[in-house]
């Protein structure tokens, strides 16, 4: 079933992001990665998975917050992929590519970055997620 979940590639605009605000933008919280710095910063850093002692839910942003972006940002050259189940979207990512208000692109054009990602609690832990940042990287 997981496995034959159509993903879309659409532009960012009103009626895309109205459906994007449909799924959750909340995840549980039951680890935490920890930076590890080797011989003194000069053999880099290490990246440890920790539990934390009690898991939390982690929100982000208002149901509505995707809409606000296209008062916020040029949001022409930006990218939503789409996971559906027949007509029900149950995820999405958002790519910003070519947007030179945003810091993190540090002004050029052959960077992007993953704004947002998303899915609806009932379709995590199936893949879905790495599915979805796969197709974006291709």
């Amino acid at each position: 079933m997981m496995a034959d979940l159509e993903i879309k590639m659409l532009p960012v605009n009103e009626e895309t992001l109205a459906i994007y605000c449909r799924v959750p933008a909340w995840f549980e919280v039951r680890s935490k990665l920890e930076v590890e710095v080797l011989s003194d910063g000069l053999g880099g850093m290490a990246f440890k998975e920790k539990k934390v002692a009690r898991p939390y839910t982690k929100y982000y942003g208002e149901t509505e917050e995707p809409l606000k972006w296209l008062k916020d940002f040029d949001t022409r050259n930006w990218v939503i992929f789409f996971v559906q189940e027949g007509e029900t979207h149950v995820g999405g990512l958002t790519v910003a590519v070519k947007t030179p208000e945003l810091r993190i692109l540090g002004g050029r054009s052959d960077l992007a970055c993953v704004w947002d990602i998303r899915l609806h609690p009932e379709y995590r832990h199936h893949g879905i997620g790495s599915r979805l940042f796969n197709r974006a990287v291709e």
